[in-house]
């Protein structure tokens, strides 16, 4: 996608344990003066360096979540206690609730269990692992919905059937901007 860099993550969960706080918060602050939005892709263990730096650099944290009882109980656990102990500002974290079905609470019982703001809804999209869930009309719906809530401006929408391009890599360079 034109305009797009996308930084590898750590796929090794050793080498997550050998990464510098500082390291990290020099590679978010860079971004942060070079691009309009950052996307940073977390692991769920906020303990490890590299979560903790993002979350706590972020301006907003989404939160997928499932829509069950146990999933969203656990959400609100991590929040409230990120809001107790004062670790990071609880108001910008926002809630998605991800491959949601006939399975999961219904929207009214979710709404009434989360203790934090819902900005959508994706639906389960059966097929996810057979196509391209970009050729699906619902879903492409409901990612636009979520970015107009986040007021991320796009030139044009999502639309159906999109071909995306292969997006481009970060690789390490000797120059300064690193990329």
């Amino acid at each position: 996608i034109k305009g797009v860099d996308i930084i590898p993550g750590i796929y090794d969960l050793n080498e997550i344990y050998t990464v510098r706080k500082d390291e990290f918060e020099d590679i978010i602050e860079k971004s942060k003066s070079n691009y309009d939005y950052v996307v940073i892709d977390t692991h769920s263990w906020y303990d490890l360096i590299p979560t903790d730096r993002a979350l706590y650099f972020a301006d907003e944290v989404l939160v997928p979540v499932r829509g069950r009882s146990a999933s969203i109980d656990t959400v609100n656990r991590y929040l409230d206690n990120f809001e107790k102990y004062n670790d990071f500002d609880t108001r910008k974290f926002k809630l998605v609730i991800n491959s949601y079905s006939g399975d999961d609470l219904t929207s009214i019982e979710i709404d009434a269990r989360t203790k934090y703001p819902i900005i959508g809804y994706i639906s389960r999209f059966k097929d996810y692992d057979k196509t391209n869930g970009f050729k699906n009309k619902k879903l492409i719906k409901e990612y636009n919905s979520i970015l107009d809530k986040l007021g991320i401006a796009r030139k044009d929408k999502i639309e159906l059937n999109e071909k995306l391009p292969h997006s481009k890599f970060i690789k390490k360079s000797n120059n300064k901007q690193g990329r």
